[in-house]
């Protein structure tokens, strides 16, 4: 199967539009503001990296896109519009036919995602018949189908082996499997490699590569790699616990080696004025690095500070054309 036909969608409209979305968890201890204010846009065809650190909201932006914000949460304001159709204002049913048929999502642990009592091949199935007509032994051939293409050998075999039986590697390949099995218009990968060892994760973004040739997706890729973010992403968004926002800046990447942290997340004392910011990896061995001010943990979406636990740096949260061109 080489994708569902999409030549009637144009590319110059967003497929996803975040606006200003305010997600809470009201808990004894108070209130956390996980998500405040996340504004972005996803357009066909194209990869968009979402970046920030552990606990700056990145995963409560894409559950409240997909509406599997749980109690004591709750989306407090803001508007998400896939291809014009307000997901806020769609009833669970309409979610559900949304999530997994053209919205799809791939979580960070493989082993908490998968259920340990059936076979990879009968959830990957039960995905399938959830959103096609299609008999038994079709959906079988199908998840069949799906483990080769994600990589995973012998598949005819495999498709009868319980979540234990493979490695973490494994597992991941089988929910992207689970993920495109309806050939979602959308992905959304929530640190799709977490846990994995360096090899395995270049296996793992190069089955996202294939994937969404094959499919024709548009993915978001939720990481805090800014290596990932280089060599996957089309455009990438900062989410530094304040708002996240999309705009339209050119990433400027230096030559390999040079480490000046000469932006607000690094240290230094760059000043916007309406040009481009330069954006450096960060050394881990770089003495100019150690005095970043870190963020409290314990406190996600800085529930003890005024707008975050990493407000002072940030000033400058912009996104960038990775390509080195401004869309």
């Amino acid at each position: 199967m080489s994708g569902r036909d999409r030549s009637h969608e144009s590319e110059d409209e967003p497929v996803l539009e975040v606006r200003n979305l305010v997600t809470r968890f009201y808990t004894e201890e108070g209130t956390v503001k996980a998500a405040d204010g996340s504004s972005f846009d996803l357009y066909e065809g194209e990869t968009l990296g979402i970046v920030g650190e552990s606990g700056s909201g990145k995963s409560v932006t894409a559950l409240s896109v997909m509406q599997l914000i749980d109690d004591p949460g709750r989306i407090e304001n803001g508007e998400v519009y896939y291809r014009g159709e307000d997901l806020l204002a769609k009833s669970e049913a309409e979610m559900r036919d949304i999530r997994g048929n053209d919205i799809a999502m791939v979580f960070q642990d493989p082993m908490t995602s998968l259920n340990p009592v059936f076979t990879v091949g009968q959830q990957i199935m039960r995905v399938i018949r959830t959103h096609q007509d299609v008999s038994q032994s079709e959906a079988r051939s199908r998840a069949v189908e799906l483990m080769a293409d994600v990589g995973i050998p012998e598949p005819e075999e495999r498709v009868d082996d319980y979540p234990h039986q493979f490695s973490g590697g494994m597992r991941q390949r089988a929910l992207l499997a689970m993920a495109i099995s309806c050939e979602p218009d959308l992905l959304i990968a929530d640190e799709p490699t977490t846990a994995l060892d360096v090899t395995i994760e270049t296996q793992i973004f190069n089955v996202l590569d294939d994937l969404q040739e094959k499919y024709g997706m548009s993915i978001v890729l939720i990481t805090h790699d800014l290596g990932v973010v280089a060599g996957t992403c089309d455009r990438v968004a900062g989410e530094p616990a304040p708002p996240l926002h999309s705009r339209p800046d050119a990433l400027d990447t230096p030559a390999p080696g040079r480490h000046r942290p000469t932006h607000a997340h690094r240290g230094g004392r760059a000043e916007s004025h309406g040009a481009p910011v330069r954006m450096f990896v960060p050394s881990a061995v770089s003495p100019r690095n150690r005095g970043v001010p870190r963020v409290r943990p314990g406190t996600p979406g800085g529930r003890t500070r005024q707008g975050g636990g990493v407000h002072p740096r940030a000033r400058l949260r912009r996104v960038r054309d990775c390509s080195g061109g401004v869309r």
